[in-house]
């Protein structure tokens, strides 16, 4: 079951690619790690002439492959080939989408091609661009899954962005990037981005003092120059590998990617797991949850009582039941628990009390917490 990160990860890994020499090529080879299939290859057939050239073939599985002379000449009997010419079918297409398998297998492209070689099933992605169709073609003896489909279906659009790029000049980036993903250069400036990109920081870290849209957030360049110089003096508190930043129930999450051209720093935007939800996971009363969200948060007996509006002696006596259903013996290793559960479910975030990557304040507060 695919999900919201796998396609992030791959989306990354398209943009990263678009000052590479062959980027069609780099193409190929990041979609071969994401979808299941004996044989990739990369096509680009002219509009105009009809005429195929093959900028890739591999065979995953080791095999042998015909002459590329006579793959050329296979391709353009190839029933895709109509289709890419007529553009009639979508951006993601299988052979048994336009014909049934009898017939499949009585084209000569299946008898001289797929029969020899053991495949039966073709599925192809492309784009246009220019006067020529681009297509990436897997090939296998088995259909594709529903889950690889829906991959070549979602990073289809963004097929054509990045080569867009890639071709308007290798190495100097339009404002085509995604809205979760910008360019910096080596020493933390920002070079591209899109505008929803900087509205997006700008939601988590808003500034005192109003900034150009191009720049990027105060505390987002100490954290980006920081981490590009290794200086963890300059970041207080210790240095992240990633950014955090919670606003309500949800945290954005930044990360930095080195390129050989620049650095890529993206954007994702997630779910804050909530410490009372995963106490209930635990058989806990929501009042004795309350409770050791609080002591989790490193509060004593007196300000939870406050907090809640109860006795001193019956918050104490909620944390005896809660130390029983956790089975620990002080409320500082019942802490550690509830942290280490959280971080495995927020893996982000380790530090449940200020959000940050690493606090070692809290950590202290809360290790040095052992009364019931």
């Amino acid at each position: 079951m695919i999900n919201g990160k796998q396609i992030s990860d791959l989306l990354l890994k398209v943009y990263e690619g678009v000052t590479e020499d062959d980027f069609l090529e780099y193409l190929c080879v990041i979609l071969e790690g994401y979808v299941t299939a004996s044989i990739s290859s990369c096509i680009v057939t002219n509009l105009e002439t009809g005429c195929v050239e093959i900028k890739k073939m591999n065979h995953l599985r080791g095999g042998s492959l015909p002459d590329s002379t006579d793959i050329q000449s296979i391709l353009t009997i190839h029933p895709f080939h109509s289709c890419f010419l007529s553009n009639e079918a979508g951006a993601v297409v299988c052979t048994s989408d336009i014909m049934s398998l009898s017939e499949w297998k009585r084209m000569p492209v299946y008898e001289r091609f797929h029969q020899p070689l053991g495949m039966l099933y073709d599925i192809s992605v492309r784009f246009y661009f220019g006067k020529n169709c681009i297509s990436f073609m897997f090939t296998d003896s088995c259909p594709m899954s529903t889950d690889h489909r829906r991959i070549l279906t979602l990073i289809a659009p963004h097929l054509k962005n990045a080569y867009g790029i890639h071709r308007r000049q290798k190495g100097e980036f339009t404002r085509s990037f995604p809205d979760t993903i910008a360019l910096l250069d080596l020493t933390g400036h920002l070079v591209d981005c899109n505008k929803a990109f900087l509205l997006l920081l700008e939601k988590y870290f808003p500034g005192d003092e109003p900034r150009p849209m191009q720049e990027l957030p105060k505390a987002v360049v100490t954290w980006v120059r920081a981490v590009l110089n290794k200086k963890r003096s300059d970041y207080t508190g210790g240095l992240p590998d990633k950014l955090c930043s919670r606003k309500g129930n949800l945290s954005l999450v930044l990360n930095l990617h080195p390129t050989n051209k620049g650095v890529l720093l993206s954007l994702e935007e997630i779910s804050v797991v909530r410490i009372i939800d995963v106490l209930l996971g635990f058989g806990l009363t929501l009042r004795e949850a309350e409770v050791m969200s609080w002591v989790a948060q490193g509060k004593q007996n007196s300000e939870i009582a406050v907090i809640l509006g109860i006795r001193t002696a019956t918050v104490r006596k909620h944390m005896e039941h809660v130390l029983q259903k956790l089975n620990c013996e002080t409320r500082g290793s019942a802490s550690r628990m509830v942290i280490e559960v959280i971080s495995k479910q927020l893996p982000y975030v380790k530090c449940i009390n200020c959000m940050k990557a690493e606090c070692e304040n809290c950590f202290a507060q809360i290790n040095n917490t052992e009364d019931v």
